[in-house]
């Protein structure tokens, strides 16, 4: 597995990615418009033939970050990918002077919540019919 930055290139494979992955997902247009930001950046994990398999996008300002989005390919999960995308982020957040590590997730995705306080975040909020005013979203923040 090999990691390097998120380039606009990427945004087809992530696109799909998003696609198999969300009841809502990112599309390209959306994807794209996350490189007009001067303040986005993110991560990619790809196999041995050059696919994307995992991804990591954040915003920052002043000491802050969100994950906008985070995904691994399904026959990738539980190898450390994800791990290795969020160390990755923040590494290059401390770099920025970053404190504090943002992210939402749905309820009921007790994998990616799994995960998320496996690696030290924890509940800080809730927002009430977040996804498609259907579903909550838990708001984590890790310290950084």
């Amino acid at each position: 597995m090999t990691y390097r930055s998120w380039q606009k290139s990427d945004n087809a494979e992530i696109e799909k990615l998003e696609k198999e992955n969300f009841p809502d997902p990112w599309n390209g247009n959306m994807l794209d418009d996350c490189f007009t930001l001067d303040n986005f950046f993110g991560f990619v994990a790809v196999d041995d033939q050059d696919m994307v398999v995992g991804y990591i996008g954040c915003v920052y300002a002043a000491d802050q970050a969100d994950v906008m989005n985070v995904c691994v390919k399904d026959e990738y999960r539980r190898k450390g990918i994800a791990k290795t995308l969020f160390d990755l982020t923040a590494e290059r957040l401390k770099d920025l002077n970053v404190k504090t590590l943002f992210l939402e997730v749905r309820r009921s995705n007790f994998g990616a919540i799994s995960l998320y306080e496996k690696l030290g975040f924890l509940k800080v909020g809730e927002r009430k019919n977040y996804y498609q005013n259907t579903e909550d979203a838990i708001i984590y923040a890790l310290s950084l």
